[in-house]
């Protein structure tokens, strides 16, 4: 087991994202098949051929949890660092989910806009956003730890200081609810309505500020002789 992740395996974890996102799409290309979904549209949800969305919440919100598990392994594995190990487990949820709408976009020409809403989660209740955000999430969760990496090749490495996490904390927060503020409207066959952009861009763009301050103290941490 590597001590420090390197691009190396950071490379090999892009690869079994790239995949099991293909697998994720595949998935949903079976269940539209099954439940003859094709032409249906998403919402409202009630409305949907498969029935009740309450009978199938259940396994899926287990599949969900199965996903999360399979991603974290891998991210488990690559390192002996905890903070690592986090860095490996947002890359590889970003590059598994990049995929996913990527090879539903292949497989069923969705989804056909950025503006097009998507159910994203249903842990602990259902997420409901436009794809325009889980693809700027993901974007930023690759983004960053190849950038940490590429400044660390000759610099020592730092997790994060206590109040850039506040700071992640929050955000993280904020965007949450900017998903599940309207979880119970959708689930009782509400029509899409205004997103809450206001509250995603701060939960953004708290994270943002988070990850670019550690950005810019690692660059100004000296060089490391040896690493």
């Amino acid at each position: 087991m590597n001590a420090k992740i390197t691009f190396k395996n950071l490379s090999v974890l892009w690869v079994f994202g790239i995949a099991f996102g293909f697998v994720e799409a595949a998935v949903v290309v079976y269940l539209r098949q099954i439940h003859g979904a094709e032409s249906q549209p998403m919402f409202p949800l009630g409305a949907l051929p498969s029935g009740p969305v309450s009978a199938m919440l259940e396994v899926e919100s287990a599949r969900e949890l199965a996903s999360l598990v399979i991603l974290l392994i891998p991210a488990y594995f690559v390192s002996t660092r905890l903070f690592d190990r986090f860095l490996a487990f947002i890359s590889i949820f970003g590059v598994w989910d990049l995929a996913y709408y990527f090879f539903l976009y292949q497989l069923l020409g969705w989804p056909q806009t950025l503006d097009t809403l998507d159910v994203l989660f249903l842990i602990p209740n259902i997420w409901v956003a436009p794809v325009f955000c889980p693809i700027l999430i993901s974007l930023s969760f690759v983004m960053f730890p190849a950038a940490y990496l590429w400044i660390t090749i000759k610099r020592i490495p730092r997790p994060f200081l206590p109040w850039q996490w506040g700071l992640l904390a929050m955000g993280g927060v904020l965007v949450f609810i900017s998903f599940t503020l309207d979880g119970d409207y959708y689930l009782n066959g509400g029509q899409p309505r205004r997103f809450s952009w206001g509250l995603f861009y701060t939960g953004y763009l708290l994270g943002a500020v988070a990850a670019g301050s550690h950005l810019i103290q690692t660059i100004r941490k000296p060089k490391a002789k040896f690493f």
